[in-house]
Order: structure tokens, then C-alpha cells, then sequence
């Protein structure tokens, strides 16, 4: 027989072997065999590595009955560092009033978080994060190579957390009663690694991953607790994968460089999920090479949002492969450079508000948002559907493209292509005051249910591009359409008018230097802008056509009337003259 604690190897037991395991939670031991408990020491759910912390044994003695206050025991072993394990257990973190309570630490060493898949820390009461993690504000012991804070497992419940004073359309959606928080920050994980010398913020965790955790704000974000799940800043490298975000009021994922001046950094933002959240995923503040794929966000007001990542050369900013089901806005973008938006898959356009009826009526129904963005790409993405009652609710919009702009600056020189969708009003819209360069190249809606000023190509099927110097709807390809009635297509050179080919209503022109040349009407032909003049009415003489020559001192009438008959039928022949 071996006890737990007696075990320096995996190897050292046969697997016939029994282990005394002695439980923290009620005190009690059992004897185990050990070929039943062996995959989860070797998972690392029973922690029997030497150096490792066991939260629960001393000097720690972190309670994890859900009644004792966890909150001392988990931030001495946060603050100490190393490899920290979290057995199973209900980890309760008191509150003691507005940004106070919560485990906090000052962040100068590097740490390995292992949590068991039932350890959940449960918030009481407390309006501050849950567990924060911060380097110095002036970097003061942090390693030259930055701190390193790897994260794995483990439940955050935040339904009884207080809501904080900077969440999204607070004034619109108020907090629910008692949960009225005074803190600006009340977030579930926190992790911030933004540290300022002489003025220059420097990131001051060299690598930061976060994985297979889950985020519980309640079952609606309208009725949740706490902020975001997991706040992130401030890392050279952040990757955060397999977690699981319910009801977050404002963020199931706020990754962030830190501050305005634009850092060097690589975040990776994949194979989560998000359901029921005001937003899903968040890049804000800056940051290059950023990636958000293979995500999924269900009924999520925002599914994913990428802010201010700008800055010279190619930056990497990527949303591509991502899902999204009764989300109001898929994506939503500001003051991005070179982001590239391709492959996503959305469904059912239209969040629905707690009572799992009601269409989100404030924020907005569109698949693609960019707004202040410069020399992106938005391709082969596909729409499909609309929630019930968002066609009611947005009767004006419901656009699958929008490029619009931001505190006054515009969206620009970015091309929207090949984007399909399906039940929605329009296809796109150039609608910044500034907007220039924008290209919208074989975007396709089908079935819209309102399509004023969409120029129909097939039935049921609308094609649009936009006109930057006029902001009308064009469709261009091999043909482009000046607007979506029949009266007026238009086939001529993009950027001019009245150059090549045009139609009118009943008329057909050709045009060069903005000048018609020709035109044809139902009254006639016209030259060099002249009006066409309309056509005799007579009807067609009869009688001989004589084409012989003759005498002009003797010819006589009836043989001038010959002639003149032979000239009049060749004319028409030729269609000159009728």
C-alpha cells in the first residue's frame, strides 16, 4: 500500500498496487486501485509532482467547500508562483465592496495554473475581478524576458459578481436588482501585462495562454453578473482556445495590447464558444498579428469585434472560419489596417433579448461592420437567414456589408467580394461621408425582403457594388448598373458618366468626354447632345422606282417621281430613314 503523497514517480507503482487517496474536501481516506486513478495522475488531476502547489494543503489551506473564503489561500499561491494545482472544490471569492475583494497579485513571476475540470470559483457577493493578475505599473521586479502565465481548466461562476459601471448600453440594459456594481472592472479572469517607462508602455508577459476554461455570467447577459469573462492585455504572445463563455454582460473575451500606442504582439483567439453574451470576442486597443478562427457565437448581440489595430506595413489581423448563429452584428471593426475578414459562416442575423423573443432593437442588425478601416479584405463569407422579427425590427437596414466610418474618419480602399447572402435587405453599403477606393465586386443577396434602389440581375437575385464618388448602388463586373431600376442601366466606364453605352427610358445613346454622340429614341435620332428629331409619318410612296439616269433639261415629272421613289426604298433598306 502507498499513500499519495509518498508517490515520487509514476513509475514506482505495478499497477496492481492500492493508493490511500485522502480527501481535503470532508477528510476522509479510501483505498484505490491504482490502475483506476492512474490516467488522471498522469492528466495531472492528481497533482504528485514535487515542487508542484497544492492549493488546498499548506500553507495555503485554500478552503474549497464553497463556504470559507478562498480568496488569501488562492493569491499567496498566485503570488508565489511556479506550478500551482487546483483540485476539485467550490473556491468561494468574497467581496468587500466597490474594486476590493478578489484574489490580487502583482505579477513578477511566471506561473502554471492547472485547475481540476470541477474546481469552480464561485464570486459572492464581490464587485472587483474574481482573479486579477497584474505585472507593476513600472515594471518594478518584472524579468527582463517578461513573466510567462499559462492557465488551464477550471469553472468561473459570476452569476452573484456585481455588474460594472462600463459595460455596454448600461443606460439601456440596467444591471439587474442587487446586482448594481460600482467597480469599472468586474471581469472573471484578468490578466494584464502592460507595464509604462518614460512614457512607453511595454508588454510585460512574454507569453500568456489561457485554455479549456469556462465563463458562467448566467443565462442571458441580460440578467448576468460580472463583466467578461477573461480580460487579457499586455502580452507578446496570447493565445486563448477551448473555453466555453455563457451569459457574459459584456465580453466572453476582452484580449487587449494595452493602451494607444500600438504594441508588438501576436494574438491567437480560437475554438471557443459563446452563447448568450453581449459580445463575443474583442481585440481592442491595438495589437498586430491578430486571429480569431474557428470560434462560434450563438445569440450574441456582437459576435466578435476588432478595434484599433493599425499601424504601418502588413499587420495580420485575421477573422476567418468562424460561426455564428442569431447573432445581431457578426462582425463589427474600427480604425483596422489590412484586416482580413474571409470563410465565416453566419446564420439567423438578429439577436433576441432574455425572454428569447424579442429582436435587440438598439444596437443594430448587419453581417459585416467596418467602420474607419483602411485596406482590408472581405470575402467569401456566407449569410443565411434572419432571425424571426428582425426584418420588423430593422426595416431599413439589415445590410449583409456595411463600410461606414468612425469619429469622422472613413473607411477606405477595402474590397468587399464575393459574399453571399440570403433574407436580407440589401447586400452593401458605402454610407462614410468620407469613404473613398471602397470596391464591392460580386456580392449576391437572395430572396431580400425589401430591396429599394438594389438592381435586380435575375429573379429573386441582387447583385450591388458601390460608387465612391457618388455612393450610388452599382453592380460591376462585366456590365455595372448605374441604379437598380429598369429605366436607367447604365454599361460605361466605371468612374465616368456618360461614357461608352447607355439606356434611358426608351432610348439608347453612345457617349465619350461626357458628351452623348448618338442617340436613339422613340422620336428619332440626335448628334452631339442635340434633341433627336422625330421621324415623318407619311406612309410609303407607290408607283414605278425607276434608278436609270436622265436629262435634267427634259426630264418630266412622272419619270423625277420614279427616281426620287428608287432613292426613297434604298434609304429605308437601310434602315436611314422611315
Amino acid at each position: 500500500m502507498t499513500t499519495i503523497n509518498q508517490l515520487p514517480l509514476l513509475t514506482t507503482l505495478a499497477g496492481g498496487d492500492n493508493l490511500v487517496v485522502w480527501s481535503p474536501n470532508n477528510g476522509d481516506s479510501r483505498r484505490v486501485p491504482y490502475s483506476f486513478i492512474k490516467a488522471d495522475i498522469r492528466s495531472g488531476l492528481i497533482s504528485t509532482e514535487a515542487g508542484v502547489i497544492n492549493v488546498q494543503a499548506a500553507p495555503y489551506n485554500t478552503p474549497a467547500n464553497g463556504i470559507g473564503d478562498a480568496t488569501a489561500g488562492l493569491a499567496a499561491a498566485f503570488a508565489a508562483g511556479g506550478d500551482i494545482y487546483i483540485p476539485e472544490g467550490n473556491y468561494r471569492i468574497a467581496g468587500t465592496g466597490p474594486d476590493s475583494g478578489g484574489v490580487s497579485i502583482s505579477l513578477v513571476r511566471s506561473l502554471r495554473v492547472r485547475c481540476h475540470p470541477n474546481a469552480v470559483f464561485i464570486a459572492d457577493n464581490l464587485d472587483a475581478d474574481m482573479i486579477r493578475m497584474t505585472v507593476p505599473a513600472d515594471g518594478t521586479g518584472v524579468p527582463a524576458g517578461g513573466v510567462t502565465v499559462i492557465w488551464d481548466g477550471g469553472t468561473f461562476n459570476q452569476t452573484n459578481q456585481k455588474v460594472s459601471t462600463s459595460v455596454p448600453f448600461i443606460a439601456n440594459y440596467p444591471p439587474p436588482p442587487g446586482k448594481v456594481g460600482a467597480s469599472a472592472t468586474c471581469d472573471g479572469l484578468s490578466i494584464k501585462g502592460i507595464y509604462t517607462i518614460a512614457g512607453v508602455n511595454y508588454n510585460g508577459i512574454s507569453l500568456c495562454s489561457i485554455s479549456n476554461m469556462k465563463a458562467n455570467g448566467g443565462a442571458h447577459w441580460q440578467t448576468a453578473g460580472g463583466d467578461s469573462g477573461i480580460f487579457a492585455s499586455g502580452a507578446v504572445m496570447l493565445n486563448i482556445h477551448d473555453c466555453i463563455f455563457t451569459g457574459n454582460r459584456d465580453l466572453g473575451i476582452y484580449a487587449s495590447a494595452g493602451g494607444a500606442v500600438r504594441l508588438d504582439c501576436k494574438t491567437t483567439i480560437y475554438n471557443n464558444q459563446f452563447i448568450n453574451c453581449f459580445f463575443g470576442a474583442a481585440m481592442k486597443r491595438s495589437g498586430n498579428y491578430t486571429s480569431f478562427y474557428g470560434n462560434h457565437a450563438e445569440n450574441c448581440v456582437i459576435g466578435f469585434t476588432m478595434s484599433l489595430v493599425s499601424g504601418p506595413g502588413f499587420l495580420g489581423a485575421a477573422v476567418t472560419n468562424n460561426t455564428a448563429n442569431k447573432c445581431g452584428t457578426f462582425l463589427r471593426s474600427g480604425l483596422c489596417t489590412n484586416l482580413v475578414v474571409q470563410g465565416n459562416r453566419v446564420s439567423s442575423l438578429g439577436a433576441v433579448l432574455a425572454d428569447g423573443v424579442t429582436i435587440e432593437p438598439i444596437v443594430g442588425c448587419n453581417g459585416i461592420l467596418l467602420r474607419g478601416d483602411t485596406r482590408c479584405l472581405v470575402a467569401d463569407n456566407v449569410f443565411d437567414g434572419q432571425t424571426a422579427g428582425a426584418a420588423a425590427a430593422y426595416p431599413s437596414t439589415r445590410a449583409m456589408l456595411v463600410a461606414d466610418e468612425l469619429d469622422g474618419v472613413p473607411t477606405t480602399y477595402t474590397t468587399f467580394s464575393q459574399n453571399i447572402g440570403n433574407g436580407l435587405r440589401i447586400a452593401g453599403t458605402d454610407s462614410g461621408a468620407g469613404n473613398v477606393g471602397n470596391r464591392f465586386i460580386e456580392n449576391v443577396v437572395y430572396n431580400p425582403g425589401s430591396s429599394s434602389g438594389v438592381p435586380t440581375l435575375a429573379a429573386d437575385t441582387y447583385v450591388i457594388a458601390i460608387d465612391p464618388a457618388t455612393n450610388d448602388n452599382v453592380f460591376r463586373s462585366a456590365t455595372a448598373f448605374v441604379d437598380g431600376t429598369t429605366a436607367a442601366p447604365t454599361i460605361y466606364r466605371f468612374g465616368q458618366t456618360n461614357v461608352g453605352i447607355g439606356f434611358d427610358t426608351n432610348a439608347v445613346f453612345l457617349a465619350s468626354n461626357s458628351t452623348q454622340r448618338v442617340a436613339v429614341n422613340n422620336l428619332g435620332v440626335g448628334f452631339n447632345g442635340a434633341a433627336a428629331v422625330a421621324r415623318p409619318t407619311y406612309a410609303a410612296p407607290t408607283g414605278t422606282a425607276t434608278r436609270t439616269t436622265f436629262d435634267t433639261a427634259t426630264v418630266t415629272t412622272a419619270q423625277l417621281a420614279e427616281r426620287v421613289k428608287a432613292m426613297i426604298d434604298d434609304v429605308r433598306v437601310y434602315g436611314l430613314f422611315g
